[in-house]
């Protein structure tokens, strides 16, 4: 069934549309620009999170190479005592030291 469109006859009732359209119209436009400013503020978060993260990677490879030249000094296992950590954890750190000799963070 086709619809068709009508339009008031009455001009009140035209300017009671034409107010809700108007309204409508705006609340549309609020839409779209919290949309645009919650877009702009991710953006801002996620620059602050992508610098952060490179400080924490920089602390993460220095804490590293601490814990690899603290075993290269004492031994796996003295180290392992020292720092209260496993064997595995140290063992994982001194590999990780090494692999990242090659490659150095930014």
């Amino acid at each position: 069934m086709p619809r068709t469109t009508r339009q008031p006859l009455d001009e009140r009732a035209r300017a009671r549309l034409r107010e809700a359209q108007t309204v409508e119209s705006d609340a549309v436009a609020r839409v779209h620009a919290a949309v645009i400013n919650r877009g702009v503020a991710q953006a801002k978060l996620d620059a602050v999170i992508a610098k952060h993260q490179v400080a924490i990677d920089v602390a993460d490879h220095a804490l590293r190479k601490a814990q690899a030249h603290l075993v290269s000094v004492s031994g796996i296992e003295r180290a392992a005592l020292l720092l209260e950590q496993p064997v595995a954890t140290l063992r994982a750190a001194v590999r990780a030291a090494t692999g990242d000799a090659r490659k150095e963070p930014a």
